[in-house]
Parts: structure tokens; C-alpha cells; sequence
């Protein structure tokens, strides 16, 4: 008799919780060095992908989408933070052009009614163009969790701008960044 009631309360609280608003994408890139010292980037942010879901919930009524904060310019301030760090500056009118370009960010929740999985998967990619010389490469990404009960958003926020600091920290301290950068 206890799991009925507990089951139906669980029932109950999915029923009345709201759709989850926007996404918050804000990482906070801390790390520092000395890999790029000196070079001047004119950084620039796009989203290729081909929805601004970043979050997907699967239940048994079907699929939820919840769009991010402004991912691009999100993107673009901590991309520019973690260049600095790293001895970099941000010129726009310098010929080294660095475009990341965001083909993957999501989380996908899969809801049971007392647990849920979720699994994080971003890929970036990142093109610097230094006069005739072009730099390309793909940083990817992902990162799973489970619990019990209902999906936290703010779980979910956090785990997506983790992964995304690793993968921007991946990018900045890339061995053949440095090598082309200095070629």
C-alpha cells in the first residue's frame, strides 16, 4: 500500500511541475597559462546546430525541448576570457580569425517515474584563419548522470557548463594550436 501512495504522490508532483525555462550556459573558465602569449585573435561565435534545444526531457508523454541563454554570446565571452588567460587578446582588426562554431550542445533527460538518466553531449569546433593558413578541428564531449526521482535543472546546467570549460581548456592548451599558431 506504501509504493501505491508513493507512486501516485511521485505521479502527482511530475503533474504539477512547470516546463523548465531557458537553460543557463554560462562556464567559468578559471584555468591559466601561458600558451598563447602574444597572439590577437578577431573571435567569433556561431551556432550551426539545427535546433537551440538544449535540453531534451524524455518522458511517457513525449519529448520537452527547453532553448539555452544566449549560447553564442555566452560562448563568445568566456571564449575571449579563456584566450586572455592564456597570454591571448581579442582584436577585430587583426587577420587571425578564430570562429568556433557549436554543432552539438544538449543534455537528453530520460524520465522514469522514479529515476531519471541524463546524458551530455556537445560538440565544438574551432577554425582559425591566419592569412592563407587555415587551422580545423573538432573538440568533442559528454558526460552522464543518473538519480533518483525528477530530473534537477540545475544538475543539468551545471554538468553542460563543466563539460564545456574542459572542452574549451582542450582547446587553448591544444599542442597543435600551438604548433600552427607558431608555424
Amino acid at each position: 500500500m506504501k509504493k501505491v501512495i508513493l507512486s501516485l504522490c511521485l505521479l502527482t508532483l511530475a503533474a504539477c511541475q512547470s516546463a523548465p525555462s531557458n537553460i543557463i550556459i554560462q562556464p567559468n573558465y578559471t584555468a591559466t597559462g601561458n600558451q598563447l602569449i602574444g597572439k590577437q585573435f578577431d573571435v567569433n561565435v556561431r551556432d550551426v546546430r539545427a535546433s537551440n534545444s538544449a535540453l531534451k526531457v524524455i518522458n511517457k508523454d513525449g519529448p520537452t525541448t527547453v532553448p539555452s541563454n544566449n549560447l553564442s554570446q555566452s560562448l563568445h565571452k568566456t571564449l575571449i576570457d579563456a584566450l586572455k588567460r592564456h597570454g591571448a587578446s581579442s582584436d577585430t582588426q587583426t587577420n587571425n580569425q578564430l570562429e568556433l562554431k557549436i554543432h552539438q550542445l544538449e543534455a537528453i533527460v530520460k524520465q522514469e517515474t522514479l529515476k531519471y538518466r541524463s546524458e551530455s553531449v556537445i560538440e565544438l569546433e574551432l577554425v582559425i584563419n591566419q592569412g592563407n593558413r587555415r587551422f580545423a578541428k573538432y573538440y568533442n564531449g559528454n558526460q552522464q548522470s543518473e538519480g533518483p526521482l525528477l530530473h534537477d535543472k540545475a544538475r543539468i546546467e551545471s554538468d553542460l557548463n563543466t563539460l564545456l570549460e574542459q572542452l574549451i581548456s582542450r582547446m587553448v592548451t591544444d599542442q597543435e594550436l600551438k604548433q600552427f599558431l607558431q608555424g
